[in-house]
């Protein structure tokens, strides 16, 4: 039996958090691990990990705002194949996707898509996609980054997302010409062009 520690991360109350690989009962299959622990070194949480027939392993750790974890590491197959992947969990640890064989508990990055169609007039559509349940706000701007309006901004379980924009709703404050789209969630941001044409 043995492990290995990669990465420690002190929280605010005099715990710390660390990650690594930890051997396994299952041989040559070594399961990557977070553990929390206070200052005395008492185990408080511990979570395993191994998503078939892999090794698996966390090289470094980072906190998120929501008090989860962002993980990296690797995952070696019997083929010998290596695959490198990034984790998100919650804060218990939990990671909140499904454990696979090919490569373990990948999770997507946030993404927001081109808005369709671009240039448009009056209605586009905006699609987005939301790796792990989280708070959501979209916005509108325009060239300056005057903020003219809020699409949404409330909580969204994990999944892809559409939303329409209707350049009538609020015509009598905008007319011809470049704006910008804003989603942003948690840590993540991200702004997109589009073009009205009236």
């Amino acid at each position: 039996y043995f492990e290995t520690a990669y990465s420690i991360k002190k929280l605010n109350n005099n715990e710390y958090v660390f990650c690594g690989t930890s051997d396994s009962v299952k041989e040559y299959y070594e399961r990557a691990f977070i553990r929390k622990i206070d200052l005395s070194g008492n185990v408080l949480s511990e979570k395993f990990y191994r998503g078939g027939d892999e090794s698996n392993q966390f090289s470094s750790i980072d906190l998120t705002n929501d008090k989860g974890y962002i993980l990296c590491g690797y995952a070696t197959f019997i083929t010998s194949a290596l695959y490198s992947y990034i984790v998100k969990t919650d804060s218990l640890g939990n990671i909140p996707t499904k454990i696979n064989n090919s490569i373990s508990s990948i999770i997507e990055n946030y993404k927001l898509y081109q808005n369709y169609p671009n240039p448009f007039n009056p209605l586009t559509l905006i699609k987005y996609y939301i790796p792990v349940s989280s708070k959501v706000k979209i916005t509108i701007f325009d060239i300056l980054g005057k903020e003219i309006l809020t699409l949404t901004n409330k909580l969204h379980l994990a999944g892809n997302y559409k939303i329409e924009f209707n350049s009538n709703l609020i015509k009598d404050r905008i007319s011809s010409g470049i704006y910008f789209y804003k989603l942003a969630t948690g840590d993540f941001t991200a702004v997109k062009r589009m073009v009205l044409i009236k």
